[in-house]
């Protein structure tokens, strides 16, 4: 299997992006309390997951980034 780091596809680096937004604003938001709303964070975290989705079963995309979105997606979503 071919795995990268950084994915190839378009909609795949968005889905990337989104992904480590979210952890950075979740490690702003826990150790200096910075005035991010949850809402934002949920929102980027669930659009972070279906991206990452079309993007594997679609384009068959192999980045470790895009699952990492979407294992930070599921975890946001089960525990909304």
């Amino acid at each position: 299997m071919d795995f990268t780091l950084w994915p190839e596809t378009e909609l795949g680096r968005w889905a990337a992006s989104l992904g480590i937004t979210v952890v950075i604003f979740i490690l702003l938001k826990i150790t200096f309390n910075f005035p991010i709303m949850w809402f934002i964070i949920i929102v980027q975290a669930l659009s972070a997951l279906v991206l990452a989705m079309i993007t594997i079963l679609k384009y068959k995309e192999k980045s470790i980034l895009v699952f990492l979105s979407v294992v930070i997606g599921i975890i946001t979503f089960f525990n909304i």
